[in-house]
């Protein structure tokens, strides 16, 4: 059941990922930081076998700091573009 909702999660993170571009500009590199985030996060659900009960998905600072410059990097080359593979 877990796998089956985080291939779901992804499907919607994948799909929402265009419209980062129709939000206003002031609010893209949240939105962006949102939808890659949950995606980083179901990555790490995915490596712990979907067992979130025995040990919590975190993303650790220099994961966090990526995804802000990522995010910051692709609103300065005004595109959201696709992610990168977690």
């Amino acid at each position: 059941m877990m796998r089956f909702e985080v291939d779901r999660a992804r499907d919607l993170f994948y799909r929402g990922l265009p419209l980062v571009e129709q939000v206003p500009a002031e609010v893209r590199v949240e939105v962006d930081l949102f939808a890659r985030g949950g995606l980083a996060v179901l990555g790490k659900i995915e490596r712990l076998d979907y067992n979130v009960w025995h040990r919590r998905p975190s993303l650790v600072k220099w994961e966090k700091a990526a995804l802000f410059v990522g995010a910051v990097w692709r609103r300065w080359r005004g595109r959201a573009g696709p992610p990168a593979e977690a």
